[in-house]
């Protein structure tokens, strides 16, 4: 399982919890929706190297791996794995995913879509070797961000999941 996924579904489970919400059979009468995005995939191709995913003449051992890794699953993944009952939607816009999931989460529960809802994303690099400085691009040239600066003009890049 590509740990973005794994890490998710540790935060939604405890952000469950935080909201006195019992996670896994005591959302009866609690209809909870998840609007998520995870990084690129690198786990399977930098650390598995993709083996699960290369014989496709085994499908049967391909869609787990497939399910576990794939980005485009994390929403119906965690529904499924905490007995979600509403809507579960990936939501991808790039470095603003995490705050467009809020939105959408937001808009579902004003909606009448849910009762309540779980947001957020996870990113994490693999390999995570840091990065080199290149004229032009979006990289800190410095090691650092500057929001609400005049002297702004890049960014630093890292691994969270929220």
């Amino acid at each position: 399982m590509d740990p973005q996924h794994r890490i998710f579904v540790e935060a939604s489970w405890a952000a469950l919890e935080n909201a006195a919400l019992p996670p896994r059979g005591g959302l009866s009468d609690t209809v909870v929706g998840v609007f998520t995005a995870a990084g690129i995939d690198g786990y399977l191709v930098h650390h598995l190297d993709g083996d699960p995913l290369k014989d496709m003449m085994r499908p049967q051992d391909t869609f787990l791996p497939e399910i576990g890794n794939e980005k485009d699953y994390i929403a119906t993944r965690v529904a499924y794995l905490l007995d979600f009952t509403g809507p579960a939607m990936n939501v991808n816009s790039a470095c603003s995913s995490a705050l467009v999931a809020a939105v959408q989460a937001a808009a579902a529960i004003t909606e009448g879509q849910c009762n309540a809802a779980v947001a957020g994303a996870s990113s994490l690099t693999f390999p995570n070797l840091g990065y080199l400085y290149q004229d032009g691009l979006v990289n800190s040239v410095d090691g650092y961000v500057r929001p609400f600066d005049g002297a702004t003009c890049s960014t630093v890049f890292g691994d969270a999941a929220a």
